[in-house]
């Protein structure tokens, strides 16, 4: 691994280690490593029905997060509080293992949340309104370098699964397959973006065109897992 410097040297290994554990191997493989802190972290929480506990850490975890990503210009200077942000994202590599407990527990929150109380009409509407200044939150932040990581995106998650949940046939074998091609996805997007990088000059075009080849993928699986006997392909997503 590039981290691993001077054929072994004891900075190397720092550094290799740091990557396994804390900001992961590979650049979308924190996120796998801070939903199993998470939940290592929050199932004590609420199994002791601290739940009231878990909200206020996790909320407070996700603004130190966007105060040390997105928002870090603000904070960028020799104070106190800017020298501890900087040397708390040196170690944990921008914080990366934070983000996950508050979309945990929104997950939480929202499977015993009856949706049926909220028109479709109110589903739709929330989603374009945050959609909308999320992109302009992302555009005005984008100047400072850094969106990663901001106020508006859980707000966002938010409305479109209550948009998702107003949809008709919601558990039809269609959204069966999204749900698998979203493992799949997640593991396979980042080879198939850097296969076809030098293809699409626009960002946007490319992450459109990896997300329809991901999904395509999962579909051609899906048909050679029920024309042949391949149980290998059980263990791809």
């Amino acid at each position: 691994m590039d981290c691993y410097e001077k054929n072994g040297s004891l900075i190397g290994t720092i550094k290799l280690v740091r990557r396994i554990f804390i900001t992961g191997t590979s650049g979308h493989l924190w996120y796998i490593l801070a939903v199993i802190y998470s939940l290592l972290f929050l199932f004590p929480l609420l199994n002791r029905k601290m739940i009231r506990s878990a909200w206020i850490i996790s909320i407070i975890s996700y603004l130190y997060v966007v105060a040390a990503n997105s928002y870090s210009w603000i904070f960028a200077n020799e104070s106190l509080l800017g020298r501890a942000i900087e040397s708390i994202n040196t170690v944990l590599g921008n914080s990366y293992i934070l983000r996950a407990p508050l979309f945990l527990m929104i997950g939480y929150g929202l499977s015993s949340f009856d949706f049926k109380k909220i028109p479709a009409s109110v589903s739709f509407l929330g989603w374009a309104v945050c959609s909308f200044l999320c992109n302009f939150e992302i555009d005005k932040l984008s100047f400072w370098g850094d969106c990663s990581a901001t106020l508006l995106k859980p707000m966002v998650g938010i409305a479109l699964f209550a948009v998702a949940m107003k949809t008709k046939n919601f558990k039809s074998q269609y959204f069966n397959l999204l749900g698998k091609a979203s493992a799949l996805t997640y593991f396979s997007h980042i080879l198939v973006r850097d296969s076809i990088d030098n293809v699409f000059l626009n960002p946007y075009a490319l992450w459109l065109v990896t997300i329809i080849i991901c999904i395509c993928l999962t579909g051609v699986l899906e048909v050679l897992k029920k024309r042949t006997d391949a149980k290998w392909i059980s263990f791809l997503y």
